[in-house]
């Protein structure tokens, strides 16, 4: 079976959570931190979308996940999973852009499956 260039996304963004243990137990990990951390009433009246105030919360940089935070790190992880060398600027900036948003719908996507 061929691991698909979303998959190896998800695969990476599971590995990343700071917590020995399955995926389904990383993901719960993961969200415990978050809602004892910044998923409070006041934050969830200041961004009512679930995955906008996951974003911020990952834009916080919390120590419960280890995925890239820096410009240059993002773009080489693209480029490593997606097996490219040279990107141009309106591709990288469509990826700086959209990476923040692509990790909090990723760990909602993630925790929705492995919760079922």
């Amino acid at each position: 079976m061929r691991t698909t260039t979303k998959n190896k996304f998800k695969e990476f963004i599971i590995e990343s959570i700071d917590f020995e243990g399955s995926s389904k137990e990383k993901i719960n990990y993961f969200f415990e931190c978050y809602n004892s951390e910044f998923n409070h009433e006041y934050n969830v009246k200041a961004y009512p979308n679930h995955q906008e105030r996951l974003k911020n919360y990952l834009l916080g940089i919390p120590s419960c996940i280890n995925i890239p935070f820096y410009n240059w790190d993002i773009l080489n992880l693209y480029k490593e999973q997606n097996n490219v060398n040279e990107l141009t600027g309106k591709k990288e900036n469509g990826i700086l852009k959209n990476y923040w948003n692509k990790v909090a719908f990723t760990l909602i996507q993630a925790q929705n499956k492995l919760n079922k």
